[in-house]
């Protein structure tokens, strides 16, 4: 295996982000990092950017947070991948705000949408989130106006 290949940093950001589901975000933070530096993947700045807003290093989340603002202007950035940031920092407006950005076609985003939702709203808490399969892309949310 190629230290230095897409593998490698594929199996180091899983295990940060299974670390920062664990709440464990600095040890995430690191293995996020080094993900990063072998390949600086949207997704895995956007796992790192929440886990520096959760870990408490808020400036480095901003700087992410721009990083992947800038490269939306020249290219396709997941806007799930910005939302996942605000939702670390705990902007939960701007977490929403940018979902009705994101294509809704695919099941993994439908998912992650569910997820985000479901996590900034406190519509979940204590419940199973419900699944891609049964989404229709939006969800109702307790204490937020829909538009």
């Amino acid at each position: 295996l190629d230290p230095s290949g897409a593998w490698v940093s594929w199996a180091h950001g899983g295990l940060g982000r299974t670390l920062s589901y664990l709440n464990r975000h600095e040890e995430a933070i690191a293995e996020l990092e080094e993900a990063a530096r072998i390949n600086r993947h949207d997704a895995t700045l956007s796992f790192l950017g929440y886990a520096y807003a959760a870990a408490g290093r808020r400036d480095q989340a901003r700087q992410i947070l721009r990083e992947l603002k800038t490269q939306s202007t020249r290219r396709r950035v997941s806007p799930i991948y910005i939302a996942r940031i605000y939702l670390g920092l705990g902007d939960r407006e701007q977490a929403l705000g940018w979902l009705p950005k994101a294509t809704m076609n695919t099941p993994t985003t439908r998912s992650a949408c569910v997820r985000i939702r479901c996590t900034t709203a406190c519509a979940c808490r204590g419940r199973r989130p419900p699944s891609a399969s049964n989404c229709s892309g939006r969800l109702p949310l307790r204490g937020i106006r829909e538009q």
